[in-house]
């Protein structure tokens, strides 16, 4: 009897084994990620997972992915003979012990931190239990209600010696529980910037696939995930004003997905997935009059409404559909709407939302050197270079560290939006070279004549060389524009100054020979009603 219950149960167990290896038996796979392409906000990331698969239908699992991947991104590519019948994504929230090495290291910190803290605080409880223990024994008698001096003395040494070493020891429990306090803090903002607690569960994908034949075979799996970024940085170095700007063009890289990236190709993007891919809508351009009323006068006052404003993309797009260049140490790549950076080797990134630092590639820019001054807002003179050409160099808004004759000068910010055909480079302030701006008193005045005011405005600019060499010198200026038709500007002199009408912007460019000094002078006069004074004069 029992050897036919063993020999039925033996049965109904290959039974269920061939039943679930008909269904599609789940293989748990361990994947590495290989590439990760990082855009300015968001990164791609590429597993590569080698699994043994029987010919048919497999259900393969991925499990310990970041939590945060876009479900309607994910990729799966593999080797001929295998058709990748579907993928399913969600979070495995028992998988809550799959952490990066970083994060487990700091979870692991926490938790002592978090013990030790308890202890200080139960050490405390006691001493506090003992202080009110012997607050409250101070009246002391003896058997027959005399107390010798003896006895008193002694009892008072004791009390006063314990309640020392006890408020010693309290002052200095405090301390450390105030350090602890710290540090657990500092622990848990540091796993929450890196996800380690708030994304402890892990993200899972299953994959169904058919398989012609049995054998190992390599899966290529790859998402999109907002926990990754990067944004430039730059460093400016010139030798001397005579020479080339080097531009060293590098990237702050951060991720927070949970998982640390070992090893990985790394690819910088310019682009931005955030930023919608359809591109705005052109709308009609209609004009109509629009009814305004003064409140002092009552008078109706008709023009025109402004128009809509028009979108503007970002971003610049590309002006090829797949333009390659070579550099020092990455490929770029122009994709037609941003281009990419292909870093040359390998690049660890932990998962623990900081910025790590990584060289994208050097330039030599064709630069000239000058000096600019605007006395009038800063009486500081600048040394920028000057560069054409630049938009081959893929430059986007950054902060830059500027670096002349071997010392650092200072930070800056690169800014092509402000650029035209030729964008400059500030190098800081050139203590050897001095402007002044004042006001010339005798040719500042007001008269009257009938119904007109006339008000004149006087500058002295003067900009000293003290360099061995001669220097070019590009001073600012501006006279003021008028709005209204009752307002008359008339320039009176600029010292051969170049006046743009539209803007009021006077441009001087000077050649000072070394040791040399150059004055200039701006005059100019408003002419208005005399009864209603001009603002901002």
């Amino acid at each position: 009897m029992n050897r036919f219950l063993i020999s039925v149960s033996f049965l109904c167990c290959l039974t269920s084994i061939s039943t679930a290896q008909d269904k599609g038996q789940i293989i748990d796979a361990q994947s590495v990620i290989v590439d990760a392409t990082v855009y300015l906000q968001g990164a791609v990331i590429v597993h590569n997972a080698e699994v043994n698969l029987k010919a048919g239908e497999n259900v393969i699992r991925l499990s310990g992915l970041t939590t945060n991947l876009d479900p309607s991104s994910v990729v799966v590519k593999a080797t001929d003979g295998i058709t990748i019948a579907g993928v399913s994504h969600k979070n495995d929230f028992a998988g809550a012990s799959r952490m990066s090495s970083l994060a487990r290291a700091k979870t692991d910190s926490l938790e002592d931190a978090r013990f030790e803290l308890e202890g200080k605080q139960a050490l405390m409880a006691v001493y506090n239990e003992e202080m009110l223990f012997l607050q409250a024994n101070r009246s002391i008698k003896g058997s027959d209600a005399a107390l010798l001096v003896e006895d008193l003395e002694e009892m008072a040494d004791f009390y006063r010696e314990r309640v020392r070493e006890i408020k010693y020891k309290s002052i200095e429990l405090n301390q450390q529980e105030r350090d602890l306090q710290k540090l657990v803090q500092r622990l848990t903002n540091e796993l929450n910037n890196m996800g380690g607690l708030e994304n402890m569960n892990r993200g899972e994908l299953q994959i169904r696939l058919k398989a012609a034949t049995a054998g190992k075979k390599t899966l290529e799996i790859s998402y999109f995930t907002y926990e990754a970024g990067w944004w430039p940085i730059y460093d400016l170095r010139a030798q001397d004003a005579a020479s080339n700007v080097e531009l060293t063009y590098k990237g702050n890289v951060y991720q927070r997905t949970g998982m640390d990236w070992e090893n990985v190709n790394l690819t910088l993007s310019t682009g931005n997935p955030g930023i919608g891919g359809n591109p705005p809508v052109l709308y009609p351009w209609q004009l109509y009059l629009r009814e305004e009323y003064r409140k002092d006068k009552g008078r109706a006052v008709y023009g025109y409404e402004q128009a809509p404003s028009r979108q503007q993309n970002n971003y610049d797009e590309g002006m090829m559909m797949m333009d390659i260049a070579e550099v020092e140490n990455a490929v770029i790549r122009d994709v037609m709407v941003n281009t990419e950076f292909d870093l040359v080797g390998k690049y660890d990134i932990p998962s623990d939302g900081a910025p790590h630092e990584v060289e994208n590639q050097r330039f030599t820019l064709p630069s000239t050197f000058q000096h600019l001054t605007i006395p009038k807002l800063n009486k500081e003179v600048y040394l920028t270079a000057l560069v054409t050409d630049w938009e081959q160099y893929s430059i986007i808004p950054g902060e830059a560290s500027i670096y002349f004759q071997g010392s650092f000068v200072g930070n800056s910010y690169i800014d092509p939006a402000t650029a035209d055909d030729t964008l400059q480079l500030s190098f800081g302030r050139d203590a050897a070279m001095v402007v002044k701006h004042e006001q010339i008193k005798e040719f500042c005045k007001t008269s009257v004549f009938g119904m007109k005011t006339k008000t004149t405005r006087a500058y002295s600019i003067k900009v000293v060389n003290n360099h061995k060499k001669a220097m070019k010198v590009v001073v600012e200026d501006q006279v003021p524009l008028s709005s209204n038709g009752d307002i008359e500007v008339d320039v009176e002199e600029l010292s051969g100054g170049k006046l743009d009408a539209e803007t009021g912007k006077v441009t001087w460019e000077l050649n000072l020979e070394p040791g040399a000094t150059k004055e200039l002078t701006l005059r100019f006069s408003v002419k208005h009603p005399r009864k209603r004074p001009v603002a901002n004069l």
